[in-house]
């Protein structure tokens, strides 16, 4: 009986793992204020990406954009990112990055971006 709660137990720890693994939402790169572009990293079924900020009582949308083959993606705002607002980017699985705050603005060369 031991051996069989044991597998039992194994079995399901090794389910929740794989659900997990699969669940995985997008992960943003550090955003700052200015920035009218940003990128980060989702998985290959990730589909379409919305990007939204969160500051406001009803979410944002501020674009939405679609990963590469690499998993990495890159999209372009309709808005300038403002300091202290939180962004998020939810894929077509529904599932959400978590949220990031937007730093004060890049100074000196750092500034230039795509």
């Amino acid at each position: 009986m031991r051996r069989l709660m044991s597998l039992v137990l194994g079995l399901t720890l090794l389910s929740a793992q794989s659900l997990w693994a699969q669940s995985a939402g997008p992960v943003l790169d550090p955003v700052y204020a200015l920035d009218s572009y940003l990128s980060g990293q989702a998985s290959a079924d990730a589909g379409r990406l919305v990007v939204y900020d969160t500051f406001y009582p009803a979410n944002t949308k501020l674009g939405e954009g679609t990963v590469d083959a690499n998993g990495t993606f890159g999209i372009s705002l309709k808005l300038p990112l403002e300091e202290g607002h939180t962004i998020v980017v939810q894929d077509s699985l529904l599932r959400v990055s978590p949220p990031v705050t937007v730093q004060a603005p890049r100074t000196g060369p750092a500034a230039a971006r795509p």
